[in-house]
């Protein structure tokens, strides 16, 4: 949450979970050092990540590094500057030395200077942000190489920003992302992948996380355990308010209308079956074709749903599409929850043709 000790401090809820049909981009051409086996441990992270059911979509991650060399060669180092300026200047031998070099660049800057990296980051972060219409989240090495020691103390800096290829850009833009084990090269090293999501996807990161920690099984460090089942159960931070909508036809997984739900951040809770208490009509002279679902007092049946989690923000823009005689109202599911569903006036399902025998659209569908 927002702490009210930090004047910088910003908290926003975001999604829950992330979709379930889950888009992710990588880089079309990976920076990893080959000679220590990087190359082969980042081919099986996407073939796990594969596994998962993840669509893998190649990326050009140029707009992403041209926000990351900002950092290095931007005025942003003035800020560590203002930070420890008093310590630096009285007792300069409390920093290492490479640290204090890379700070004391910021005196070279002025306030114009920072003025103008601030727009050139806004212009990257508006080209960065369109990435996010063809996926929902980014896979990338968490480092592309592995420096010795002895690499480090001859190009400190120029270790540590090759280090950062794949993460400078992170915090600039106000992403998010979660670094997470993989597995380990024929040579003995660890390697690992990092999932980088939109601003304010911390919950739904942690999430996919377990899952991606769950599947590669490695140990726990020197604890060798492989299972994170021995965890206490933590708090979870806020989530953004959701609306659960059950859909019954053109809405549902792979049908034509899902996509309204999937660009509205909604995500999958599952399938499952109203009570059995509806009747189903196949709607006549609707594009694309849409079934009728309406509660009876008797001879009613049990009908297939999915249920999905909508963000509240989007509820309205979503009644905006419902064409008539379809509404949202009351559904009572067969484990006698109650959520919003589709419902129809029944004015409409005069005429149509009972479907409800299928049980379900996809089963009437697939009966044509």
């Amino acid at each position: 949450g927002a702490d009210a000790a930090d004047a910088y401090s910003r908290f926003a809820p975001g999604p829950a979970a992330l979709p379930a049909r889950l888009r992710v981009g990588v880089p079309r051409v990976p920076r990893v050092d080959a000679s220590i086996g990087y190359d082969s441990a980042w081919v099986q992270a996407l073939g796990l990540l594969a596994a998962l059911g993840a669509q893998i979509v190649e990326i050009d991650f140029g707009p992403l590094h041209a926000v990351a060399d900002l950092l290095y060669d931007g005025p942003w180092v003035a800020e560590r500057y203002a930070a420890v300026q008093p310590l630096l200047e009285s007792h300069p031998e409390a920093f290492d030395a490479t640290v204090a070099a890379v700070i004391q660049r910021a005196t070279a800057h002025n306030a114009v200077d920072a003025f103008r990296g601030q727009y050139a980051l806004q212009a990257g972060r508006q080209r960065a942000a369109r990435l996010w219409a063809d996926v929902d989240l980014l896979m990338v090495p968490t480092a592309p190489r592995h420096p010795s020691f002895a690499e480090v103390a001859a190009d400190p800096v120029g270790a540590n920003a090759v280090l950062g290829t794949y993460t400078n850009f992170v915090n600039l833009l106000g992403w998010s992302a979660l670094a997470l084990p993989s597995s380990f090269t024929s040579h003995g090293l660890p390697f690992g992948v990092t999932f980088i999501g939109p601003a304010d996807a911390d919950v739904a990161l942690l999430r996919w996380g377990q899952r991606w920690q769950a599947a590669v099984a490695q140990p726990l460090g020197a604890t060798q355990r492989t299972s994170l089942a021995h965890q206490q159960a933590v708090r979870w931070p806020a989530t953004q308010a959701t609306l659960a909508l059950a859909v019954v036809g053109a809405h549902l997984s792979g049908l034509p209308l899902n996509g309204q739900l999937i660009e509205r951040g909604a995500t999958l809770r599952g399938a499952t079956h109203t009570a059995p208490l509806y009747t189903l009509h196949a709607l006549p002279g609707t594009t694309p074709p849409k079934p009728g679902m309406q509660r009876v007092a008797d001879g009613g049946h049990a009908i297939t749903v999915e249920v999905w989690d909508m963000p509240l923000s989007q509820v309205g823009s979503f009644l905006a599409l419902i064409p008539q005689p379809l509404g949202l109202g009351s559904i009572e599911l067969a484990s006698g929850e109650r959520v919003h569903g589709f419902v129809c006036e029944s004015v409409a399902l005069a005429g149509a043709r009972d479907i409800s025998s299928f049980g379900g659209w996809r089963a009437y569908l697939a009966s044509l």
